[in-house]
């Protein structure tokens, strides 16, 4: 049942036409008018369709073929699983078509869709078929021939070259599946011959594409789609409308109507975007494509097709948005970036940004202030700024930068000029990342500090000096207050006592004369003695305690304790000491018991306090001072005010004592809390202190 195709001459020469789209102004046609050309092909040979269903399937498959510039096209009769070959159009003489049933199986089998598509043959499981070597095939194209959800037929198109398949392919080959299958059932039918009458308006009636007919002005016939398009009631439907009635307005309808008839009048193809009107009045966009038999005078009789287009407009209203939104947003991205530029050349400290590589993309106004370069010696280079004995250190900080181990940096280095001199800078460094949030360079902020790298060395060579001073200054105040100690104890003090010893020798031993008339003012000139011999004691201890070099450190602090305890023997004291004497370097011992002295005048003097806790003792840093009492205590702002007031003094000197001799230092106090003093001499430190 094989057959070979023949169409009308007439047919093939105006579909020719049409399908390559030539008119007067002999250019190519667009999707729309491709689409037409060929449902006028199908429409224009329904004519001449014979009654052997076969024959015309055959007819439909070289329409198909030719139209869509195939290689060959086949036509494949699918009864269970047996595929029978009905049809060839343009198959060469040595053609086999063992190797084309194969391939009509596994299309039929396998496809999930109508229209089937298998690109690259070659590389297929069809590759070694004879089918495919010998022509050289490459891209196969299937429709499935459906009815009531079976596959009934497969047509089949060959192409030597990579087909892309278009919608307007898939449009056309779905309207020639539906007359296939009207075919396919005639000739399956006993009433093949009644059925044949109705074949053409079936196959219009079931297109998805809205077609109607107008003649005289009127509209005669519209199929389903273009029913359900509008919104008509089938009963009621079309018959005698006019095409005023699916537009808006007037001058809607004017509008497309000159569109159409200027471009049947020219013998082309009439097409134009339009508003629509459905029966309950809402509207929607369309595109209409027309054709007439007798272009001259199309109301002869139009066959038109209506597509919503409503959803395209939209997405064009959006795109055309998008496209004015995005002209906006670059306009100010171009403002942010003249913006962001200014910024980063206002600011006063250099700025230079750097790609993955090292290299410079963008160095600021104040970078060439500071450093001499222009952005003509150092954009797309690496800048040749870094000191080598700055260069470890840099390249440390940098890798830790692009690595992703900091998220930024900071630190002190050196840089040269352009000119050689070198500066003290900080540089302050980011990573930034591109759009995808990959990691893009560094953005580097490099402050001149050479200026306050003097300063600082300046003010602290200043801050040495003084602090030597003081040091030298306790140091003789420390020496003159044991020279005067020991003045006043060697000296005075023997001369008192030696006075005493005489005063009481001379009061012990009887008179010859009688008894003295003076006994009661010697008596009290002897106590008086006694007490000035005290007072120079007292004083040569507060001066400096001669135990404090005979008997060391931790028996004066037990004397003071002592002594501090029979003068204020309200307050109870809590002493811990957890050293050796040898613990204890001779040059702190002194500053110990200056430290503890002042503490606890103050204690005395201002505190109230019940309680004091001392201790004294050594830690795995060093040694340890804690002075805490129970008393009022005091607000921190008001005992150490700023400005060098003197309200603080007692507590600047124990403050001073501590930081010359290399100790840190800490107090602790709140109104009605106490207060807490703590010193602290590192190891090192407090070995070497210069008193």
């Amino acid at each position: 049942m094989e057959h070979e195709p023949k169409i009308p001459r007439e047919v093939v020469d105006e579909g020719e036409e049409l399908r390559r789209g030539r008119s007067k102004s002999d250019k190519k046609c667009s999707d729309s008018e491709w689409l037409l050309a060929g449902l006028t092909r199908l429409i224009r040979y329904l004519p001449e369709m014979e009654p052997d269903p076969v024959a015309n399937i055959g007819h439909l498959t070289a329409l198909c073929g030719e139209h869509l510039s195939a290689r060959f096209a086949l036509y494949h009769h699918l009864d269970c699983a047996k595929a029978s070959l009905w049809s060839k159009w343009n198959t060469p003489p040595d053609f086999d078509e063992t190797g084309s049933s194969s391939v009509c199986r596994d299309v039929a089998e396998k496809a999930r869709s109508q229209v089937s598509v298998i690109r690259n043959l070659k590389e297929t499981g069809y590759a070694r078929t004879d089918l495919v070597l010998r022509h050289e095939l490459q891209t196969y194209v299937g429709c499935a021939i459906k009815w009531d959800k079976a596959v009934i037929g497969l047509l089949s198109l060959y192409f030597q070259h990579e087909y892309e398949l278009k919608e307007r392919d898939k449009r056309l080959l779905e309207a020639v599946a539906l007359m296939a299958a009207t075919e396919e059932k005639r000739n399956r039918s006993e009433t093949a011959l009644l059925l044949g009458n109705y074949s053409v308006s079936e196959v219009l009636s079931a297109s998805p594409l809205a077609i109607s007919y107008f003649q005289d002005g009127r509209l005669r016939w519209a199929n389903e789609a273009m029913l359900e398009l509008f919104g008509e009631d089938a009963e009621l439907e079309y018959p005698g409308k006019s095409p005023r009635d699916f537009y808006p307005s007037d001058d809607e309808y004017d509008r497309v109507r000159s569109i159409i008839y200027r471009n049947l009048a020219a013998g082309r193809l009439a097409e134009a975007d339009a508003k629509f009107k459905r029966k309950d009045g809402s509207l929607f966009d369309g595109h209409i494509m027309a054709g007439s038999p007798d272009p001259s005078n199309p109301r002869t009789g139009t066959i038109m097709t209506i597509s919503d287009i409503t959803a395209k407009k939209r997405a064009e209203e959006a795109l055309h948005q998008s496209e004015e939104n995005y002209k906006l947003l670059y306009e100010q991205s171009n403002r942010a970036q003249e913006l962001y530029r200014s910024l980063l050349n206002s600011c006063a400290d250099a700025i230079v940004i750097y790609d993955m590589e090292g290299r410079a993309q963008y160095i600021s106004d104040s970078f060439t202030h500071t450093f001499g370069w222009t952005k003509n010696d150092v954009i797309g280079k690496q800048i040749p700024f870094v000191p080598e004995s700055e260069r470890e250190l840099t390249m440390t900080q940098v890798y830790n930068l692009l690595s992703g181990r900091v998220a930024r940096g900071a630190f002190e280095t050196k840089r040269y000029r352009k000119d050689g001199r070198v500066l003290d800078v900080r540089v302050s460094a980011s990573r930034y990342h591109d759009l995808e949030g990959k990691p893009a360079g560094m953005l580097v902020i490099l402050s001149d500090i050479t200026e306050n790298k003097r300063a600082e060395e300046a003010l602290a060579q200043s801050e040495a000096r003084l602090r030597m001073l003081s040091t030298q200054l306790l140091t003789a105040q420390e020496h003159e207050r044991k020279r005067v100690s020991r003045e006043l104890h060697d000296g005075l003090g023997q001369s008192l006592t030696a006075l005493r010893f005489k005063l009481e020798d001379a009061f012990s031993e009887p008179c010859a004369f009688g008894p003295q008339p003076q006994s009661e003012t010697l008596s009290a000139l002897l106590l008086a003695i006694r007490g000035l011999i005290e007072e120079v004691h007292r004083i040569s201890m507060d001066l400096r305690p001669s135990m404090l070099d005979d008997l060391g450190i931790l028996a004066t602090i037990k004397w003071f304790l002592r002594e501090f305890q029979a003068s204020c023997s309200s307050i109870n004291i809590e002493k811990t000491i957890r050293l050796e004497e040898r613990e204890v370097p001779e040059a702190l011992k002194t500053v110990l018991f200056r430290v503890l002295q002042e503490a606890f005048n103050n204690i005395a003097k201002h505190s109230r306090a019940q309680r004091v806790q001392l201790y004294l003792g050594r830690t795995d840093l060093g040694i340890e001072l804690i002075v805490r009492d129970d008393g009022v205590g005091f607000d921190m702002n008001d005992a150490l005010p700023p400005g060098g007031a003197r309200r603080g003094l007692g507590i600047a000197s124990i403050r001073e004592r501590i930081e010359l001799s290399g100790g840190s230092f800490n107090i602790e106090s709140t109104k009605g809390g106490g207060t807490t003093i703590r010193a602290l001499w590192l190891e090192k430190a407090s070995t070497s202190i210069p008193l």
